[in-house]
């Protein structure tokens, strides 16, 4: 989270009473979020997830970061073919 603040010392704010009210209860909020998710309930709770779609997406994202991987160029150059492609290979198994 990032926010940016001034003081408004008209209104009586300053950053850190904005800090300690509005902006507490949002990251707190975050917070529990982040955790439940950590424990393993997801962000939707209940939600009915497809494991088989889960599983067939990462498939193809491998497979594309391994055909497009944007260090393949710079590897050949200090490593050679042999093992920038073993490598990359290795990275997106």
């Amino acid at each position: 989270m990032f926010t940016r603040l001034k003081d408004e010392k008209d209104r009586g704010l300053d950053g850190r009473s904005i800090v300690k009210t509005s902006i507490r209860c949002v990251f707190d909020d975050y917070l529990d979020l982040y955790a439940s998710f950590l424990e393993g309930e997801g962000v939707g709770g209940d939600v009915n997830n497809n494991d088989d779609d889960y599983d067939t997406g990462v498939i193809e994202y491998k497979n594309y970061r391994r055909e497009t991987d944007p260090a393949r160029p710079i590897l050949k150059k200090l490593f050679g073919e042999e093992f920038t492609e073993a490598a990359i290979n290795e990275l997106y198994a």
